[in-house]
């Protein structure tokens, strides 16, 4: 058996809330962003692909230098450590001068234990000059590109 209610209320006893026009929440639109905001954004963009592209070539020209000059080192210690004056001489500039030559092959001596040398600071004074600080032993010293490969030369003189 079913009942049936009849509710009856009067405007009186709602809040005024209730009785308001319903009001129709905003609607959320996506538009777009103008063209001058595609014109920042593509100009932002552009510079950091330059830029990017730019600090890619300077690391890579670096990593050669460093590279150039350590296999140079790596070099003059298998000299060291097996005696090879021959393969020592190769390591030194050949235009230098003939008395600095003389003294840097006077002052090679064999040494089996030898430590590698490492590069601590490497500064580009030329595109074919670097200037080199050793850790061990701690030493200051100047390479230049000759043949596409590094070799140790005398301080260059002041122009």
């Amino acid at each position: 058996m079913r009942s049936r209610v009849d509710w009856q209320i009067q405007a009186a006893d709602l809040p005024a809330e209730l009785l308001a026009a319903p009001v129709r929440p905003a609607r959320l639109t996506r538009r777009l962003p103008g063209p001058r905001f595609w014109g920042v954004y593509l100009a932002v963009l552009s510079l950091a692909a330059v830029l990017g592209f730019g600090l890619g070539r300077v690391t890579e020209a670096r990593a050669g230098l460093d590279d150039g000059i350590q296999a140079t080192l790596s070099l003059e210690l298998v000299a060291r450590r097996g005696g090879d004056v021959e393969l020592f001489e190769a390591t030194l500039d050949p235009s230098a001068d003939p008395a600095w030559r003389a003294s840097q092959v006077t002052g090679f001596v064999a040494d089996p234990d030898a430590e590698p040398p490492k590069a601590v600071f490497i500064e580009r004074l030329a595109p074919d000059l670097a200037r080199v600080e050793l850790k061990m032993p701690a030493e200051l010293r100047f390479y230049r590109q000759v043949g596409g490969r590094w070799v140790h030369g005398p301080e260059p003189k002041a122009p």
